[in-house]
């Protein structure tokens, strides 16, 4: 965490590393660059553009530039039909994160997945991207929930403590419900929002927006 912060603040601690296919520009922070081995930790759970967490996110956005950050998650790959939950091929923010990890230099990754009650479920071990495609499709298994017809109400959160802190996470829980609600339904999201609606570095961005 340290090691984020001072990335995303400090481009004095930056350096680049060329850019993506898609042209995001990759400035990720010296001393993760510098390291001999570099092995990331994290969780592989549902992202709701990026398609999972875990894996290459460790890098992207996890020790990149505000710059980086902010190209990765620009309008136009958000709004892309594939940067959903649980979509990998295809997904265009998903694709870049896998770029930016492969170009760092990342060899290893150390994942887990958890159940509702915050169980762990499986650990991942191994080489960034095939290890980390393989854990989507397991914890896609364990998590993936069908059903037969759109809801006219919807109820959703984005899984309580600390997850629901402020409105920006919050969205997370919408943008689920708004793949099982019928057109004109409602969603209700139900979110304790302890923080108002985001941290203090979004709300100045946002205004300066």
């Amino acid at each position: 965490m340290g090691v984020a912060r001072t990335t995303l603040r400090n481009d004095d601690m930056l350096s680049f590393i060329g850019k993506t296919t898609r042209g995001t520009p990759l400035f990720i922070n010296k001393i993760f660059l510098s390291a001999d081995l570099k092995i990331a930790t994290g969780v592989v759970t549902p992202h709701f553009h990026a398609s999972f967490g875990g894996g290459c996110k460790s890098v992207l956005p996890g020790v990149s530039g505000r710059i980086t950050i902010l190209r990765n998650h620009r309008f136009d790959m958000v709004a892309y039909e594939k940067a959903r939950y649980g979509v990998t091929d295809g997904n265009p923010i998903y694709e870049d994160i896998v770029e930016a990890g492969v170009k760092s230099g990342l060899r290893f990754i150390i994942n887990t997945s958890v159940d509702s009650m915050k169980n762990l479920t499986h650990i991942f071990m191994g080489e960034p991207v095939k290890t980390h495609k393989k854990a989507t499709k397991i914890v896609t298994k364990d998590i993936k929930v069908e059903f037969s017809d759109l809801f006219d109400i919807v109820i959703t959160s984005n899984g309580g403590y600390p997850l629901d802190r402020n409105l920006y996470q919050a969205v997370k829980g919408i943008a689920v419900a708004e793949l099982m609600v019928k057109r004109g339904g409602t969603i209700i999201l139900v979110s304790e929002c302890i923080d108002g609606v985001g941290h203090k570095t979004f709300q100045e961005f946002y205004v300066a927006w």
